[in-house]
Formats: C-alpha cells, sequence, structure tokens
C-alpha cells in the first residue's frame, strides 16, 4: 500500500477475512453444509465488513488511497460510510448480480451462482441500490468470470470455481433494474457505470466523457425497446447466463469505441488487434469525483 501511494497508484482489495473465511467453512464442512448453506456459513456479511473496515484503516496508515470491490452487503457499506464520514479516501464497488441476485438463486443454479463473496439474502440489494442512490457506492463493475457450464460442474459444489459471467449485461441489468424501475436516474447510472471509474483510475478525460479529445466511445440505448436475456447471444466463452430468459427494459442498439461502431443489434464487428492499451494518469482516487461533480442522483 504504502509504495502504491508513492507511486500515485490505488489498491483494489477484495475484502473477506481469508483467516476466519477457512476456519467457519471447515466448520461448516464439518456440519455438512453444502451449496448455498455452505456459503451462507463459510462466508458471512460480518467477515466482509470486518475486512472493510481492516483495509480502510491500513489504507490511511500507508497514505493510499483504497477500492473496495465487488461490496455486497449493508454491513460493510456501512464500514464505509464511517470511513467516508472521517475523511478516508475509500472508493466503493458493487456489481449487478449483488443488485438482482440472491442466495435463492444459488439454490436454483448451484455452482452457477457460486461467487464470491456470495450473493446475499434477499434484504441487501435495496441498501446497495440505496448506496448508489445516495452515494455511498461510486462504481459499478461486473467482475466478470467467463466460465462455462463443463468448468463450473466437473466438481462438487465446494470445488467449483467462483464468479460468474457479467460484461455483456452489466449496463442493460442497470438501466432495466435501475432506471426503468425508477430506483436511480439515467444521470447516476452514467456517472457509476462509466465517469467515475475512469476519474478513479486515472483515464478521465480519455474515458468516461464525450467531450473534445475524448475517446468516443458511446452506447446507444432505445429505451422503449426490450431485450431478451439468451447465453446464445453473448460473446464470451461463457455458455451461460444467471439471467437466461429474463425480459429486460431497454435495449442496446450501437456500440462505439474510439469512434469505430464494434457491435449494432447484437452483431459484434470487432476486428481481432483492436483493443489499444491505456497509459494513465496518478489513480485519482475518491477525491477525483468530488470537484465539479453533481449530487448523487441529481439530474
Amino acid at each position: 500500500m504504502e509504495t502504491a501511494g508513492r507511486c500515485g497508484g490505488i489498491v483494489l482489495v477484495h475484502a473477506e477475512n481469508g483467516l476466519v473465511v477457512d476456519y467457519l467453512e471447515n466448520r461448516a464442512l464439518a456440519g455438512g453444509a453444502d451449496g448455498a448453506e455452505f456459503l451462507r456459513r463459510g462466508r458471512p456479511p460480518q467477515v466482509e465488513a470486518e475486512a472493510v473496515a481492516r483495509s480502510i484503516h491500513l489504507a490511511a496508515l500507508a497514505g493510499c488511497p483504497l477500492y473496495i470491490v465487488h461490496l455486497t452487503c449493508r454491513e460493510a457499506l456501512a464500514e464505509a460510510r464511517r470511513a467516508r464520514a472521517d475523511g478516508k479516501d475509500v472508493v466503493v464497488e458493487t456489481c449487478p448480480q449483488y443488485l438482482s441476485l440472491t442466495e435463492a438463486d444459488v439454490e436454483r443454479m448451484g455452482s452457477l451462482a457460486k461467487v464470491a463473496p456470495p450473493l446475499r439474502t434477499a434484504d441487501h440489494p435495496a441498501a446497495l441500490w440505496e448506496g448508489i442512490r445516495d452515494g455511498s457506492v461510486d462504481v459499478l463493475g461486473s467482475d466478470h468470470a467467463s466460465y462455462t457450464i463443463a468448468q463450473k460442474g466437473e466438481k462438487p459444489f465446494i470445488e467449483a470455481p467462483y464468479g460468474m459471467p457479467g460484461t455483456e449485461l452489466l449496463l442493460p441489468l442497470l438501466y432495466s433494474e435501475g432506471v426503468a424501475q425508477g430506483r436511480i436516474p439515467i444521470e447516476r447510472l452514467v456517472q457509476v457505470a462509466s465517469e467515475n471509474p475512469a476519474r478513479v483510475l486515472g483515464l478521465y478525460p480519455r474515458k468516461g466523457a464525450l467531450l473534445v479529445g475524448s475517446d468516443a466511445d458511446i452506447v446507444v440505448i432505445d429505451p422503449q425497446g426490450k431485450t431478451r436475456v439468451r447465453a446464445a447471444d453473448q460473446h464470451t466463452k461463457s455458455d451461460y447466463t444467471p439471467y437466461e430468459g429474463w425480459e429486460l427494459s431497454g435495449r442496446v442498439e450501437l456500440c462505439m469505441v474510439r469512434g469505430e461502431v464494434v457491435v449494432r443489434n447484437g452483431e459484434l464487428l470487432q476486428r481481432p488487434g483492436f483493443g489499444r492499451f491505456l497509459p494513465r494518469r496518478s489513480a485519482g482516487g475518491r477525491a477525483a469525483l468530488q470537484p465539479g461533480f453533481p449530487r448523487a442522483g441529481s439530474r
């Protein structure tokens, strides 16, 4: 953390207390737990909240900006809010799966919905949506992991890998479940999914903006359209999606990167080798979100 701070970096932390998780998982196994029960007993919200609090204190001691990835629960969010009130530089990210899925989906899908930290009970997504709305959650990420059904199912649940696909549905899910449902305004969606990540990581205004000199990365959405989620329509290695069959409000019509159309009406037009390395300035941390920023949820 000290080295990252000196070099203008930012530390991204998966916030779970690994030692406690090991102990709790062993105890859960000894008690015969499996599936959602194994995750519930082995990785409860307390081990996430404790790790968030500890990371915040260590980052402050080291003088380093902190970025909490894929935050899942209200207890961990409360720790981040307390730190913010104390002037600590901590950025909070959550993901669509923690806003739209619950541990009931682990019961339904088994290891296909096994992620870490795990999907929580149904009361946590509402707290995270409120965090996006009030500015406590700064960034939306996907935590994409392109496993196949075979990779997820070749071992028992306990040994199956953690992770699920999510990149292609990040924006459609956030628009449908957030904007279309009235949970957040579209301006806030643009902030947390585009502008804020670019600012925090030192890529703004090349990324995260539509300004003279920016990269002309543009997404066009038909707000009246509908999207039926099918794994067969996705473009990653994964051959499944936990959202199979969902009907989402809004439809992505067009995606442009650096002024070139890469997706049109669901068809991938990108050519191999089109990607570019992105050099960046020093990571801004949460301080980069403050000057001139509209209040969270404002229009």
